[in-house]
């Protein structure tokens, strides 16, 4: 299980051992700062971080999606992170999506019923929804991501990779 706390710019994992937590001695592991910071992104800066507002899991375990709040830098932006469970929990930086220009994301949900892969839903604060497909490779190389959008008004969604 991953979580956030309300007001701290980290993720935390909690390992459950078995199918039940029987003695309540499980803790909790801090595995991601998501501090605000810089990337360098098509000769462009982008700030992002801060405080999670809402974090989806795809159910497949290899792609994780999160919206920061409105007060963090980047809340225009959803980070995806490439995920892998085994041995230890790993979050590699996957890219951003941002909508169209003053659009903030307000859900996010995985869905993966056949698919190759995994489809992420973006709902943005304008009622527009867009979809990006993330597609798996058994090969070692970084799995290539492909932006697909379906809007009611515009074709509009950017995909970028850090």
């Amino acid at each position: 299980m991953v979580f956030a706390l309300e007001r701290d710019p980290s993720l935390y994992y909690l390992l459950f051992q078995g199918e039940e937590i029987t003695d309540g001695s499980a803790v909790a592991i801090k595995c991601a700062d998501l501090s605000p910071c810089v990337h360098s992104v098509d000769g462009e800066d982008v700030h992002v971080g801060g405080c999670v507002h809402s974090l989806a899991w795809d159910p497949s375990g290899e792609r994780m999606a999160i919206i920061f709040t409105d007060d963090s830098p980047g809340s225009e932006l959803v980070a995806v992170f490439r995920t892998r469970l085994s041995p230890i929990l790993e979050l590699l930086p996957g890219g951003f999506v941002r909508g169209r220009h003053g659009e903030l994301p307000v859900s996010i949900q995985f869905h993966t019923q056949g698919l190759e892969g995994t489809l992420l839903a973006v709902a943005w604060n304008s009622g527009r929804i867009s979809f990006v497909l993330h597609r798996f490779t058994q090969c070692p190389v970084l799995p290539e991501v492909t932006s697909l959008s379906h809007q009611y008004n515009s074709n509009y969604t950017e995909l970028f990779s850090i």
